[in-house]
């Protein structure tokens, strides 16, 4: 009986040990049987202020925590494990030691009692290893949910790095809407300038041959007198000597100045505001851009939190499947159980007397009795994690239903 119980220790031992769990203990640079590597948990979210994230480096942010998954899985499945093997072990030492007791007493003791005592320290000594086991393991999974907790505070500076990052876009959007309105309202104020100084340069343009055809007349007194009359034909009636056109002239002239004057300052701050909001479109360019690429590292990364969730939800469905599937095989042991105890208390109260003439048929009888509490131990010692499967699994649905309930938020 103890040696396979030894064994199926040990094949449960090797089956946490195996070689992918290895492979990946490896690859995040722990040591086999150590704790685990806290760093491979601050990978995620680490490098989102690195705006220029290649596809390259979002694989293997995958990669790694897809492993940190598998790592975590097989963890509770060898706590797990290691559970079930603790309380069918308790179980089967009670039953044993109900057996050897009952052995004790009986006239017909099957076993000597150095034997027993043998298989009683066998046992205890397979406790205290399956205890130790216990406490390592449980080592381990303090070690996990302490980089899952980091993992968590990482998901959360990146959702609200998420919210920050939707404000930054919406203020760029103002802002470029501002300066083309700024832009419109500028080009407007162009052309009704252009359209001033055209008007101003066609008055001017009446004045300069005005002034030309005057200098050359001015020596003649007929011209002076034709000029003198053209004049007051060209202007209405308006001027009626050649000094009210001077006059006129040096205004106009003081006039034409002031709007070169006007119309060069106003082309150097057209030219400025022209440099000044391209500069601005520029950046905010390049702003948009860079919040773009951190925006689909983000999508990416809400991505694989989404599968995630659903690894999750995917799990807890299978674990209350396992858990109704338990109960029935339970039920049936449990069935087995009281119909093997009925048979062994009516076979006690019976006490039958050993004949003198017939021992051998009694002896035959007590072997019987033995195998049959024989085959009894060993389908304990098959079925009897069911009770102790069915409160693990009750422990880990509350687990994975905090976890889906951490990863909606």
């Amino acid at each position: 009986m103890s040696v396979s119980s030894t064994e199926r220790l040990n094949r449960q031992l090797q089956e946490v040990q195996s070689e992918e769990f290895e492979e990946w203990l490896k690859s995040t640079g722990s040591k086999k049987g150590g704790s685990i590597d806290s760093e491979s948990f601050d990978r995620v979210g680490s490098e989102g202020d690195d705006h220029k994230i290649g596809t390259t480096e979002i694989s293997r942010e995958s990669s790694a925590a897809s492993k940190r998954g598998q790592l975590r899985r097989s963890v509770e499945s060898s706590y797990e494990d290691l559970g079930g093997l603790l309380e069918k072990i308790s179980r089967v030492s009670e039953a044993r030691k109900t057996l050897f007791q009952t052995g004790i007493k009986s006239p017909w003791k099957y076993s000597p009692a150095s034997e027993l005592e043998e298989r009683k320290m066998t046992v205890s000594s397979l406790d205290h290893e399956i205890e130790m086991e216990a406490r390592r393991f449980k080592n381990r999974m303090k070690t996990v949910n302490k980089g899952w907790d980091k993992f968590t505070t990482k998901q959360n500076a990146l959702i609200e790095a998420l919210g920050k990052l939707d404000t930054l876009i919406k203020d760029c959007k103002c802002k470029r809407d501002e300066l083309n309105q700024t832009f419109i309202t500028e080009s407007v104020a162009g052309k009704q300038y252009s359209k001033t100084v055209n008007e101003y340069k066609c008055q001017l343009k009446i004045l300069n041959d005005l002034m030309s055809k005057t200098e050359k007349r001015v020596d003649n007194h007929h011209m002076f007198e034709d000029l003198l009359r053209e004049v007051k034909e060209q202007s209405g009636g308006e001027f009626k000597s050649i000094r009210e056109v001077i006059d006129r002239a040096f205004i106009l002239e003081s006039i034409r100045r002031r709007l070169m004057d006007w119309e060069r300052e106003t082309q150097e701050e057209y030219r400025f505001s022209m440099q000044e909001m391209v500069r601005i479109n520029d950046r905010s360019r390049k702003n948009i851009w860079k919040l773009s690429g951190t925006l689909t590292e983000a999508c990416v990364k809400n991505g694989f939190i989404a599968n995630q969730l659903k690894i999750v939800e995917n799990e807890l469905e299978m674990k209350k499947e396992s858990k109704q599937k338990q109960n029935m095989v339970y039920g049936q042991l449990q069935h087995a159980v009281n119909n093997l105890h009925i048979e062994l208390s009516r076979h006690l109260r019976l006490k039958p007397k050993i004949p003198a003439s017939q021992p051998d048929e009694q002896l035959k009888s007590i072997e019987k009795l033995t195998d049959k509490l024989r085959a009894f131990s060993e389908d304990i010692s098959k079925n009897a994690a069911t009770r102790s499967d069915e409160v693990a699994i009750e422990v880990d649905t509350q687990a994975l239903e905090k976890k889906r309930l951490r990863y909606k938020m």
